[in-house]
């Protein structure tokens, strides 16, 4: 979300101690012997990654970099985009959220619908329509090179698509291509294209 590499993120949490309970085995295999330091400062029993320390230099050097101000204003663009793809999307029939109340979000999960489908109360049939409809979608746009959004299953939700909004150099006209893409494949869809 800060723009670093996953590896040098940082997780930040309110409370004092809830790494630690969460995180801090102090198994004897990676954390043996006695210290000759306070082992309230030993980072290792401390981290996700048991004690990556250098990962830590990287987000210093980031945070030297682009200061607080700069991760701030990274990190608002992304909801300010993420907020105009969720308007752009809600806006529109040929689109249906998976999960249309849980905001704010980086990641947005969707459906595109072609017109025979938007009408649709996504019964077992047309949850199967709706599996073949992502799946054609998705490979025309890998197949002609025009995007590549991840796909998924959940539980009871038929195949959809994930955008994650995760660069903050992109912005509206990026959005729009991504929904005009999905709509001018979309809309050619037929439902007797599909043998269900």
């Amino acid at each position: 979300m800060i723009g670093a590499p996953q590896l040098c993120s940082v997780l930040l949490l309110r409370a004092s101690g809830q790494l630690k309970a969460a995180q801090g085995i102090s198994v004897g295999y990676l954390f043996a012997g006695k210290k000759h330091y306070d082992v309230d400062y030993d980072l290792g029993n401390l981290s996700i990654q048991c004690g990556r320390k250098i990962d830590n230099f990287k987000v210093w050097m980031a945070w030297k970099a682009r200061g607080s101000s700069g991760f701030e204003a990274h990190v608002d663009k992304l909801y300010e985009n993420a907020e105009y793809f969720l308007n752009k999307i809600k806006s529109r029939d040929d689109f249906r959220l998976v999960f249309p109340q849980a905001e704010p979000r980086l990641k947005i999960c969707f459906w595109y619908l072609p017109p025979w489908l938007q009408k649709s109360t996504l019964n077992e049939e047309d949850k199967k329509y709706l599996n073949a409809v992502t799946h054609k979608i998705k490979e025309v746009y890998v197949y002609e090179g025009l995007l590549y959004l991840a796909t998924q299953p959940l539980k009871k939700h038929p195949f959809f698509f994930r955008i994650v909004i995760n660069d903050p150099r992109k912005g509206p006209r990026e959005l729009d291509r991504v929904i005009s893409i999905f709509s001018k494949i979309g809309s050619k869809l037929k439902k007797e294209d599909f043998n269900i």
